[in-house]
Formats: structure tokens, sequence, C-alpha cells
């Protein structure tokens, strides 16, 4: 026969479990002051049991990794070399977020107007964002690889591509910059 204390504490013990386990993992979206310090202290019983979710991302979605399918980045070297140093720009809103969404959206849908060569209508769409970076001299974007891509397609370059020139009344004027695969190179033979 288990005695009743023993009864009692695996009683509180595993409820308290399955609190701590999900406050930790409600943690991740927008936790209070409150909220912080008990999985502070809860941290050490949750590293022990290979459940604490810090610095994981939790989506409200099926996949995130399926839903992020392009992202923008930017450069402060004008012109876009090929040696340029690009950088993510922040994303707005957390994933599953409709903010997310929308600028997955935003992000997909000017890929797909550049590829169309609607170079125009794909510069008037990411203007206000070039034009809320002031340190940067060039954006792209670039596709996410998926499990649907093959390596030719993983190496593709950018679907967009564009140079930002300011000037001193802080217009913004764009010109995008051609990928390898519109650009043709002169080749000269060793036999001319």
């Amino acid at each position: 026969m288990i005695h009743p204390n023993i009864r009692l504490a695996v009683w509180l013990l595993i409820p308290l479990h399955f609190v701590v386990v999900g406050l930790s993992y409600l943690s991740l979206v927008a936790p209070s002051n409150l909220h912080t310090q008990v999985v502070d202290v809860a941290r050490p019983y949750l590293m022990l049991l290979h459940l604490d979710a810090e610095g994981s991302i939790l989506s409200f979605s099926t996949d995130a990794k399926a839903e992020k399918t392009h992202r923008l980045q930017q450069t402060e070297s004008t012109p876009a070399d090929r040696e340029s140093i690009w950088t993510d720009v922040l994303e707005p809103g957390f994933v599953g977020a409709d903010r997310q969404r929308r600028w997955q959206r935003l992000l997909v849908t000017i890929a797909q107007v550049s590829e169309a060569d609607q170079a125009a209508l794909a510069g008037r769409l990411i203007e206000p964002i070039a034009m809320m970076n002031p340190a940067a001299g060039a954006l792209r974007i670039v596709r996410e690889p998926d499990l649907m891509t093959n390596v030719v397609d993983d190496a593709a370059e950018p679907p967009y591509t564009v140079a930002i020139l300011r000037s001193d009344d802080s217009a913004v004027r764009l010109v995008r910059v051609p990928s390898r695969r519109m650009a043709a190179e002169s080749v000269r033979g060793d036999d001319e």
C-alpha cells in the first residue's frame, strides 16, 4: 500500500509538471514579467528533461518554414555587386501572425511581378521599404529553399534585386540590377 503522503505528492507534482511545460511554451509568444520569472525558476527542471523552449520559434500554423517562401535582404554598398554582404531585413510581427503573412504575400508578389518582367510595378511595390531603410544601398528578394525544389532551383539568382539611388532632397530612385540569366556577355576566343 502506498503511503498517503506519497500519493498526495504525486497527485500535486504531475499537474505541476504539465503547468510548467505549458508555461514554458506559452512564454514564446508574449510573456509578461511574472510569466518570465516563473519560467526562469523552473528552467533547471525544464533543461533537465530537455523541455526548455527558450530560443525555439512557436508557430500558430501547421509549419512556419513552409509559409516563409521569400525573404528580403539589404546591403549598404551601391551598386549591388556580386561580392556585397547581404543582411536580412527584420520582418514585422511574429511567425503565424497576420502581419507576417501579409509581409510574405508582399515579397511573393514583388518576386512574381519581377519575374513577369514588370520591373516598374515591382519598383513601386518595394519603394516604401527602400524609403524606410536609409542605410540600404540595395535590396533583393531571395527565394527560400524547400522540399519541392532541387539544387538547380536553390542555386538560382534572386528573383528581384534593385539598387537604391538617393538624392539630397530624400527622394529615392530604384534601378533594377539585372540577373546573370538576363545579361549577355561577350566571349572572346583565343584563336582571334
